[in-house]
């Protein structure tokens, strides 16, 4: 077969005839749930900070708080109680799957009422999902649509909801959000050394939860966060600035994925799917770049899940990297030399000190791959600025500054 492919550079202006093929953007990257092949735990959204994983068929839940290593054993959701009937619609399908049948709860007198998932689409930084509830009670109908988009903060440790409800009825819908952090009904519980808090920009809450109530035949939006703090430092449920946090979010997700893609090659062929595989590459180069605070390196390339640094697993994207962020290349050139000194290849991401003592045989050929690829791409060779204190790894002569 023979393919036919366009190379552009992002930025690069083109010729009268020439098709401009823009960059690849975030959204560009979404994936229906149902065409993606993992399970909950292997499937986490990021924006450059930290992950969480959305649960499958649920409308609010997740696991994990904005984490690095683990997710801590953390769950959280919404449940709502309607206010009239007193009756609780419950979001807890992704806990039950497994031994009860959910889908027939709202159908069986005496059964568990429940939201049901209609439509889930994953994209790197946040998770959109769709879902209904239609119950004729005895104090009345309940008829609403839910559509939730659940998003991970790049700025602090904070998972942020932005929850759309849409009252079908012509009576309004008044509901009270339970949050349940770790399937009990509390604001606060919890997390490591600190606390995970629960945060609205809804402004009347009890000792339940969060009060909203929606005229009939209205869509409503509002935003929630729960957010890990240090003990102490509890911050107000209700905050006004919610809003913009998500919509925070949302653009530094954005912008996480367009700082790689600017410096890039845009690509089209006549494949679609060779296409995507290059537009998925990319999205997996993002899932690797972090920035916090407590790292050493500002940014920090981890390997994919394994959250340290390993010369081997970055020495086959040594090339692309260097085009995106050749500093980074250097840094880790030093880090393998300074701090590994080819006597051990699993190097940590927050002290100078490596994880495991062994080595790599392959290590050599790595960093002749990681030097090549610097050395031509970046063309930043300088003089080694050496200390008694702290002398330089490298042979005498030329060397990384």
């Amino acid at each position: 077969m023979i393919m036919f492919a366009a190379f552009a550079a992002p930025a690069a202006a083109t010729g009268p005839s020439q098709q401009i093929i823009a960059p690849v953007t975030a959204k560009d990257l979404g994936m229906p749930r149902h065409k993606i092949a993992r399970d909950d735990a292997l499937l986490w959204i990021f924006n450059g900070r930290g992950k969480c994983n959305p649960c499958r068929y649920g409308l609010t839940g997740f696991k994990g708080l904005n984490y690095v290593d683990g997710d801590g054993g953390f769950r959280f959701r919404f449940d709502f109680l309607d206010q009239r009937s007193g009756k609780t619609i419950l979001d807890n399908v992704p806990d039950v799957m497994g031994t009860e049948d959910p889908l027939g709860w709202n159908f069986r007198a005496g059964a568990p009422l429940c939201v049901v998932s209609q439509d889930e689409t994953w994209f790197p930084h946040f998770y959109r999902r769709t879902g209904t509830f239609h119950k004729h009670l005895k104090s009345g109908t309940v008829s609403f649509a839910i559509e939730t988009r659940t998003y991970v903060s790049a700025r602090t440790d904070e998972v942020l909801i932005a929850i759309e409800l849409e009252n079908r009825d012509t009576e309004p819908l008044a509901l009270t959000l339970l949050p349940m952090l770790n399937k009990q009904n509390r604001f606060r519980a919890s997390y490591g050394n600190g606390l995970a808090c629960v945060a609205t920009d809804l402004t009347e809450t009890n000792k339940q939860g969060i009060a909203w109530t929606i005229p009939p035949k209205t869509k409503q939006t509002r935003h929630f966060a729960v957010s890990a703090v240090a003990k102490g430092s509890e911050p107000l449920v209700c905050q006004p600035d919610l809003a913009s946090r998500v919509q925070q979010a949302d653009m530094d997700g954005e912008a996480h994925i367009r700082r790689l893609a600017e410096r890039l090659p845009v690509l089209q062929t006549e494949s679609p799917q060779l296409d995507n595989l290059y537009k998925r590459c990319l999205a997996s180069m993002a899932l690797c770049r972090w920035e916090r605070e407590d790292f050493r390196n500002q940014p920090t390339w981890v390997v994919g899940g394994f959250i340290c640094v390993v010369s081997w697993d970055f020495s086959f994207s040594a090339n692309t990297l260097c085009l995106v962020e050749p500093q980074a290349v250097r840094q880790l050139i030093r880090d393998v030399l300074e701090i590994g000194r080819l006597k051990a290849s699993y190097l940590d991401i927050r002290k100078n000190r490596v994880l495991a003592d062994f080595l790599y045989i392959q290590e050599p050929f790595a960093m002749r791959e990681l030097l090549n690829a610097y050395t031509e791409e970046s063309a930043a060779y300088t003089t080694p600025k050496a200390t008694e204190a702290s002398p330089s790894p490298l042979p005498k002569g030329r060397g990384l500054g």
